[in-house]
């Protein structure tokens, strides 16, 4: 555009009615308004206007000339632009104002009136005047307000602080949120000031010095221009804001600042809770809607096996579970989760190697989450609470045994002291039985022995060495018989078979004997209304070596004789098998004690042997027992009847001590034929009297152990007293005297077991004297 120098200097040029004819030309022809009023006159009349001046007021040069120009103004005389105008016009200054005009035809427009003073030589003055009308200008201006009050009405009332600049840096809007944010002194973000003086002095109100703050100013300005997305800050009151800077394409730049402390705090609780979960022992898991895997701590992952989590994101809850478990949980834990949103129990899972694992399981549910589950591997717990439940069950069995012990010493010491008396009276008979009357004899001195045996295992179960021999196992085997036939009832018929040659075997015969009496008395109360009762003995066949027994094992390279019972009664149930030959487990209630079987399992096992069953409800059972065999030679056994112990017991004084008086008539008489002179004392103080009376008299005193007023051991201890070193014999039914006095044996010379085997007492009294 040329300057007014140049304009003056080109119209110098033209000679004088040619440039006036140039500027009527340009100011007629102008698209722009254009009105000049003569201001050497008071009342400014116009003295010309343009062409575009008359399209524009709609009036003609023939309306308007002449005439001050106020009469097209529409605004209120007292309107401050208005003053503003006639200060203008008096004080010939220019200006520029918008004020409302209106047009010939009625209509008001908004009228930029630009005015210009010219003086001309001669004292004549003028007033020009441009007009444009803008009065979309000025609709666009009251949208732009109306829309910026709407603006600052919406972002007074968000947590957001926002910053509008122009696109020179311009504060356009800050509102209330931002100003808290970063506001030291008032108006400091006021329309109109540069971002970097507001900023600048932001940071000398936090004791920055001038210098610093206008260079940090600067460059925070260039931050914002260059559009920086999600930087954080930190407030000097300690909150911490994320800030967000957005560059309008030539129109601006807006910065938008989020107080995020809560959300940092949270975001920390939430790291720290999640380190915690990491590292949890426990494991926990979360799960979709679906049931698929989107979280699993490590514990979780590495508890079921697995290398990362990785391996189960995106899988099913059910890939954990076996199809039974699954079932399990569908039925009963998942109605539970769904009407109290809670579920809790133990559940076995299954590990990626196939192996299962116990847990204690709880599951929660929630809204929008999924299944939230806490597990916690329990399986040395669960092999705890076995073994504890196992050690509790063999404290009772054990608590149990002693009692039924203590009940059968008691009855033992009875039950030995009346065998005393049988085996006693049989052994004086059998010296002078007939021929006739001598195998009846023989048979109750058996029996007797057998007896003695039988309470030494029942009061020493499980404890006793066997005393095991090599024996034709055909002499045990219907000795047993023979005395089970005598408890069998008359509708139960025995069936035997044993081979012709002997089944010889390293035994103990009392093994033999309990093996084959509990099983025939079970195969008997399993036929109430009668049957047959089988009783086999043979060598085991080579086919028995090839299946498994029930109990026990067999080795290919052993010989076994087979031992079997078999009935035609009521038969085992199938779930009852399992459990048949543990300690205390009855099938006939109140009338047995579960123990039969549990001895025969205990004897069959201690032998190395193994036992099969095979039973049909209804049909029978029938026991198969497979015992080792040693092929040795059959040792010489003496008959007991005809090589009994003989001892020379003339002249020998004896005092005999037993509260029970047939037991002591018997062992006297014993010792009496041996020529021996017996004093019998059926009370303890008795013999003490007698000794007191003369000590050397007396060379032997045999007495029992458990009497009224005054036991063997307090009669040893007290003769002692009276003759130091005298012969003392105790003769008793308990197997277990010497817990009841530890110092007791130390007191006698020699300690027999009722009841006494042939001809042990005359032994044991010349052995004493002899001594």
């Amino acid at each position: 555009m040329a300057s007014d120098d140049q304009i003056h200097a080109a119209l110098s040029a033209i000679r004088g009615e040619d440039q006036l004819a140039l500027l009527a030309g340009v100011i007629g022809g102008s698209s722009a308004s254009i009105s000049i009023a003569d201001s050497s006159d008071p009342a400014l009349p116009l003295v010309y206007v343009n062409e575009a001046f008359e399209i524009l007021s709609g009036y003609t040069r023939s309306d308007v000339l002449g005439q001050n120009c106020r009469f097209l103004s529409a605004e209120r005389p007292d309107s401050a632009e208005r003053s503003r105008l006639r200060e203008a016009i008096a004080d010939r200054r220019p200006g520029v104002f918008e004020l409302r005009n209106k047009r010939k035809d009625g209509v008001i427009f908004w009228n930029r009136l630009s005015l210009y003073p010219v003086s001309l030589p001669g004292g004549r003055s003028y007033l020009v005047a441009t007009q444009e009308d803008i009065s979309a200008e000025r609709e666009a201006q009251v949208d732009r307000d109306s829309a910026r009050g709407q603006l600052l009405s919406a972002l007074a009332g968000t947590r957001e602080g926002f910053l509008l600049l122009d696109k020179y840096g311009v504060v356009e809007v800050a509102n209330a949120r931002f100003r808290e944010f970063y506001e030291s002194a008032p108006d400091q973000w006021t329309r109109g000031r540069h971002f970097t003086a507001s900023w600048s002095d932001y940071l000398v109100g936090l004791q920055e010095p001038p210098k610093t703050a206008a260079r940090k100013a600067e460059q925070r300005f260039e931050q914002i221009a260059s559009g920086q997305k999600d930087r954080e800050e930190q407030l000097p009151d300690g909150r911490v804001v994320q800030v967000n800077d957005t560059v309008i394409p030539y129109t601006g730049y807006v910065t938008v600042v989020t107080d995020i402390t809560t959300h940092k705090a949270t975001e920390r609780r939430l790291a720290e809770r999640m380190v915690a979960i990491d590292a949890a022992q426990d494991g926990m898991a979360i799960a979709d809607g679906a049931g698929r895997f989107v979280y699993l701590n490590p514990s979780h992952v590495t508890m079921f096996g697995y290398d990362t989590p990785m391996d189960l994101i995106g899988q099913s809850w059910e890939k954990l579970y076996r199809p039974e478990q699954i079932a399990y949980l569908q039925k009963h834990a998942m109605p539970v989760l769904m009407e109290s949103g809670r579920w809790r129990g133990d559940i076995a899972g299954i590990r990626k190697d196939g192996s299962e694992i116990m847990q204690d399981v709880a599951l929660t549910r929630l809204d929008g989450v999924g299944l939230i589950c806490v597990t916690r591997d329990i399986s040395d717990r669960v092999r705890g609470e076995n073994e504890r439940a196992r050690l509790r069950e063999q404290l009772a069995q054990a608590q149990r045994q002693e009692a039924i012990g203590h009940l059968a010493a008691g009855i033992a010491h009875d039950f030995n002291n009346i065998l005393a008396v049988v085996s006693g009276s049989a052994r004086l008979i059998a010296e002078d039985a007939s021929e006739a009357l001598a195998p009846h004899v023989q048979r109750i001195i058996a029996a007797g022995d057998q007896a003695q045996q039988l309470v030494a295992r029942i009061l020493d179960f499980g404890a006793r060495a066997p005393e095991r021999a090599v024996q034709d196992m055909r002499k045990p085997f219907i000795d047993a018989i023979t005395l089970v036939k005598s408890s069998l009832p008359m509708n139960i018929k025995p069936v035997i078979y044993q081979p012709d040659t002997p089944v010889t075997g390293e035994l103990d015969p009392t093994d033999l004997m309990q093996v084959i009496l509990n099983l025939a008395l079970n195969a008997r109360d399993a036929m109430p209304a009668g049957g047959r009762l089988m009783f086999t003995l043979d060598q085991a066949p080579d086919t028995l070596h090839r299946q498994t027994p029930t109990l026990g094992h067999v080795r290919q390279d052993v010989e076994y004789a087979r031992l079997t019972i078999a009935d035609t009664g009521n038969g085992i149930e199938p779930e009852r098998m399992g459990s048949i030959f543990e300690p205390y487990h009855s099938t006939k209630g109140e009338d047995g004690t579960g123990l039969g079987l549990a001895v025969v399992s205990s004897i069959v096992t201690s032998i190395g042997g193994a036992l099969f069953v095979i039973s049909t409800p209804g049909d029978g059972t029938q026991f198969d027992v497979l015992w080792p065999l040693t092929m040795a030679r059959k040792p010489e056994r003496p008959d007991p009847l005809t090589h009994a112990p003989s001892a020379d017991l003339s002249g020998r004084r004896v005092i005999l001590v037993d509260d029970d008086a047939a037991v002591a008539e018997i062992m006297a008489e014993e010792i009496e034929r041996r020529g021996a002179e017996v004093a019998v004392c059926t009370d303890a103080r008795d013999a003490l009297d007698a000794v007191s009376e003369d000590p050397d008299f007396w060379d032997v005193i045999i007495t029992d152990f458990d009497m009224p007023v005054m036991s063997g051991a307090e009669l040893a201890r007290k003769i002692n007293v009276l003759s130091p070193g005298k012969a003392m014999i105790l003769c008793t039914a308990l197997a277990d005297w010497r817990g009841r006095n530890e110092t007791a044996a130390e007191l006698f010379s020699s300690v027999l077991q009722k009841p006494l085997k042939d001809g042990a007492l005359a032994i044991a009294v010349s052995e004493c004297i002899d001594g």
